[in-house]
């Protein structure tokens, strides 16, 4: 799958639970926080992972160890694949959700980046095993 808002958006909202009462997991992104249906998110982890290898190099735990939130809207060819972080914090949200993304640092720790933004490292290996 590509990694473009439209697909982000449709497997987004396709994991989210239909109440927060149904929420069987529930992420907290950068400025979102989502709550989803666990047997969704593990119907759609291989639509993920194929939307989060499409990102640069920098990202990824083997070849870069992690890059700042402030470039997640870029795909590995320097394609800019949405203008929104709030599109880009639903990516990372879902990535999370399985396994493959996680925060570098504690978010206590973000105020020492530029724009106060998270570093956040993709493993794709770890989102294929959780």
């Amino acid at each position: 799958m590509q990694l473009t808002s439209e697909n982000v958006e449709a497997v987004f909202y396709d994991c989210l639970a239909e109440s927060s009462e149904k929420a069987t997991q529930v992420i907290h992104g950068v400025v979102i926080q989502a709550g989803f249906n666990r047997d969704k998110v593990t119907a759609n982890r291989d639509n993920i992972l194929s939307m989060l290898s499409c990102l640069p190099r920098e990202f990824h735990a083997v070849g870069g160890g992690g890059w700042s939130f402030l470039n997640l809207c870029v795909t590995a060819d320097g394609t800019w694949w949405t203008d929104l972080h709030q599109m880009c914090d639903k990516l990372l949200t879902l990535g999370i959700a399985i396994g493959a993304v996680k925060f570098v640092f504690q978010r206590g720790l973000w105020q020492c980046f530029p724009g106060g933004m998270p570093y956040v490292v993709v493993d794709i290996q770890k989102g294929g095993e959780a």
